[in-house]
């Protein structure tokens, strides 16, 4: 299948007697839950909805392994840091890569004890710092120089060291490089920029390679120590396409001193 069907098609239900021809947007909070709730696929719009199904099953599509919707792509890179990094980690991440990404880095995961390593995206020169990583960051083609390195080579590499691999892809897109398919474990985009037309939305999106990894982003929505409440968005489609989406989260982080922090929209860092 070429990628503009692929576009045009990617999460749309299979045709029904009755139905609509295109899901609408669904605004709901609590759904009815009869009997055991785990036997019904929704049940509050904390944590699940069926737009934002629809939607992370397109983009599951296109990117060849289980999205996650995100409000922003800050929101995004802190769910897969926060996911993997532990006190005593280290993270490797390019030197020349997005800002807002390393000031999160650099700053407050940092502070919590992770040891964050830098170097230049061009001639793959994070390899001679992945001795000990616990998480390599890429960013090919880096923003903002566009600079580029060996995806394929490098996430080779990670492996073999025992480091998981995050691919920031907002500047390619998926119709441009597809992380997953050369060996990374998570795919990060911000969607406020090519996805949806660099001009109205904030969004963003990580799809993962393995199933224990996708958990362990869900798991950043209600546990300990990161918790993210998705609180509504709105989705409409346009020839198979998501056109508008607004979700509005709040990113919360208890550290071991119980230190409240708060992250409107996950794109800023302010103490409470």
């Amino acid at each position: 299948m070429r990628d503009g069907t692929r576009v045009v098609r990617a999460g749309l239900p299979r045709f029904a007697q009755g139905e609509p021809f295109l899901p609408g947007p669904t605004f709901a909070n609590p759904y009815h839950l009869a009997g055991d709730p785990s036997s019904s696929p929704y049940s509050y719009g904390r944590y699940h909805n069926p737009t934002w199904t629809h939607f992370e099953q397109a983009l599951s599509e296109l990117e060849g392994g289980s999205a996650i919707l995100f409000a922003s792509g800050m929101a995004a890179v802190t769910a897969v840091f926060g996911s993997v990094l532990r006190p005593g980690n280290v993270l490797v991440m390019p030197s020349d890569g997005y800002y807002t990404a390393r000031m999160l880095a650099e700053g407050y995961f940092a502070a919590l004890g992770i040891e964050v390593r830098l170097a230049p995206t061009a001639d793959n020169a994070q390899m001679e710092h992945l001795d000990g990583a616990t998480l390599l960051w890429l960013e090919t083609p880096s923003n903002p120089g566009l600079d580029l390195c060996d995806l394929a080579v490098l996430i080779a590499a990670a492996h073999q060291r025992g480091a998981l691999v995050a691919v920031d892809n907002t500047t390619a897109t998926v119709l441009g490089q597809q992380p997953l398919a050369s060996g990374a474990d998570f795919s990060v985009s911000s969607d406020s920029k090519a996805l949806t037309g660099h001009a109205d939305l904030l969004l963003g999106h990580v799809p993962c390679s393995a199933m224990w990894q996708q958990e362990s982003l869900y798991g950043q929505n209600d546990c300990t120590p990161f918790a993210a409440s998705r609180e509504r968005s709105q989705v409409q489609w346009k020839s198979g396409w998501p056109i508008a989406l607004s979700p509005r989260w709040t990113c919360v982080w208890n550290d071991k001193a119980r230190t409240p922090w708060k992250l409107p929209g996950c794109s800023h860092l302010n103490q409470r």
